[in-house]
């Protein structure tokens, strides 16, 4: 299963790359921060979106938590000045238990997917919200504190496109 759900989230990452390759429509990038969960409290959020197929990325690092994030994205609908669109990749979470004796680091990676909706409201600033769910496929602590669950997690952004 976890073989399978890998595939999954490779395949998805890899598939607009690949589509994009054959265009040669504008592409569109957007930088801006993402906040909430899972980038507590602030993330640095980059987005490429060519038509329908794009990708984004997300990284932030305290030193008690971090994370990093890759997902592939797909508009599935458009409205006028917004969309609505699902994703699917992998995250990176990094806690650093210094109150614990003896202290330790935590490295989860985890699948996430789930659904975003963007407005942009100007020519070059978006605003957008994603829900969704992460599901611990690895940690080096062992995936026994999970109870074999998903954590759902949401955010909101806003970005600057050029």
């Amino acid at each position: 299963m976890k073989r399978i759900m890998l595939l999954i989230v490779i395949l998805t990452m890899i598939l607009p790359v690949l589509i994009a390759a054959d265009t040669e429509e504008d592409y569109h990038w957007g930088a801006g921060i993402s906040a909430i969960a899972p980038g507590l409290p602030v993330a640095a959020k980059v987005v490429y979106q060519n038509e329908k197929w794009g990708w984004q990325g997300e990284l932030n690092y305290f030193y008690l938590l971090g994370m990093a994030r890759i997902d592939g994205r797909r508009i599935l609908k458009e409205i006028t000045k917004a969309n609505v669109y699902a994703f699917a990749g992998l995250t990176l979470n990094h806690f650093n238990h210094y109150d614990k004796v003896p202290s330790y680091l935590e490295f989860i990676l985890s699948a996430d997917f789930g659904v975003g909706a963007e407005w942009r409201f100007t020519k070059r600033m978006s605003l957008g919200i994603e829900g969704g769910l992460l599901v611990p496929f690895w940690c080096n602590k062992g995936l026994d504190q999970f109870d074999n669950s998903g954590l759902m997690v949401a955010n909101i952004y806003l970005l600057y496109w050029f």
